[in-house]
C-alpha cells in the first residue's frame, strides 16, 4: 500500500513536536525568531503543517523548497567552474538572519545520483560549505539549533521492504505522535536523557573496550570531553554520546546498516 497520508492530526502533531519541542534545544521556538525550513516537494503536506505551526507560535518563516528528482541533470551538465560557484553573499545573509532550521527528509528516489562521480558531488558541498562554518559557530555560540525528521515516502519504504502504511507507522511510534502530548512524552525522554548523561559525566572514565559480534574496540575518551544528547536536534532521537580521541582509538568494528551516500549504496563497512 503505497497511496498512504497520515492525517492531518498526526501532521499537526508532528509538526508540534518539531517547532515547540526540538527548536532550541527542547524549549521550542520563540516568538519573532526566525525559521529556516528546507523540504522537498513531496513533503508538501508537513510543509503546510509546520509552516502554520509557526505562524500560530508568533515565528516567521523561509522556505527552502526542493523539487524532486531533479538533482542527476546538474551533474551531468555542470562544469567545475558552476560545481565551484558560492553565493557568499547570500549564504552569509543566511547565515545571519535564521535563528533555527528544520529539515525534512523525503526521498523519492534513493538511486537517483548512482553513476554520478562522488568527487562533482563533494566538490559542489564544499563550494557551498562556509554557510555550515557559519552557523556551526553560530550553535556553539549558542544562538542557533536545528532538527531533522523524516516524511516517509513509497521509496523510502520500498527501501525498508515495507508498505508506506508500515513506514509511517514506525515514524508515528519513534515520535510519539500516537499520544495525545507527544511533547510530553519527549519532555520525559529529554529528563532520561540529562540523568543518564550527568551520570556518565560523573565517571571518570578514561577509556572505554567495546566487544562483540563485529567489534572489538577499544576508545579513548581523552580529556575536556562531555556526553551530549537529547537536546532535539534530530527527531526521534534517544541518543547519547561522546567525543572520542582517535590518538587513543584501535581496533575494529563491522556496521550490517546500508548507508546511501554520495549517491551510491554503501555494505559491508
Amino acid at each position: 500500500m503505497n497511496s498512504f497520508t497520515p492525517s492531518s492530526e498526526i501532521l499537526q502533531r508532528y509538526a508540534k513536536v518539531l517547532v515547540n519541542f526540538a527548536l532550541n534545544s527542547g524549549e521550542g521556538v520563540k516568538r519573532g525568531q526566525v525559521v529556516r525550513i528546507t523540504i522537498n516537494e513531496a513533503a508538501k503536506p508537513m510543509y503546510v503543517a509546520i509552516r502554520n505551526q509557526l505562524i500560530r507560535s508568533g515565528a516567521h518563516y523561509i522556505t527552502n523548497y526542493l523539487p524532486d528528482d531533479v538533482s542527476r541533470e546538474v551533474y551531468e551538465l555542470a562544469d567545475e567552474e558552476f560545481l565551484k560557484f558560492e553565493p557568499k553573499k547570500y549564504l552569509k545573509g543566511m547565515a545571519d538572519t535564521i535563528d533555527h532550521s528544520i529539515t525534512i527528509i523525503a526521498d523519492t528516489d534513493l538511486h537517483e545520483l548512482e553513476g554520478i562521480d562522488p568527487k562533482k558531488i563533494m566538490t559542489r558541498q564544499k563550494a557551498i560549505r562556509s554557510i555550515k562554518k557559519w552557523l556551526n559557530k553560530k550553535e556553539n555560540d549558542g544562538k542557533y539549533t536545528w532538527t531533522l525528521a523524516l516524511y516517509g515516502t513509497p521509496a523510502m519504504a520500498k527501501e525498508a521492504n515495507m508498505s508506506l502504511k508500515e513506514y509511517w507507522d514506525q515514524i508515528i511510534k519513534a515520535c510519539f505522535l500516537d499520544e495525545t502530548d507527544p511533547i510530553a512524552k519527549w519532555q520525559e525522554v529529554t529528563k532520561k536523557n540529562d540523568e543518564i548523561k550527568n551520570s556518565l559525566n560523573a565517571l571518570k572514565i578514561e577509556k572505554l573496550h567495546i566487544v562483540g559480534e563485529g567489534v572489538d574496540l577499544k576508545i579513548k575518551l581523552g580529556p575536556g570531553r562531555k556526553w551530549l544528547g537529547g537536546s532535539g536536534r534530530n527527531i526521534p532521537s534517544f541518543e547519547v554520546f561522546v567525543s572520542p580521541d582517535w590518538r587513543g582509538t584501535e581496533g575494529f568494528i563491522e556496521f550490517n546498516q546500508p548507508l546511501y551516500r554520495y549517491g551510491s549504496l554503501i555494505e559491508g563497512i
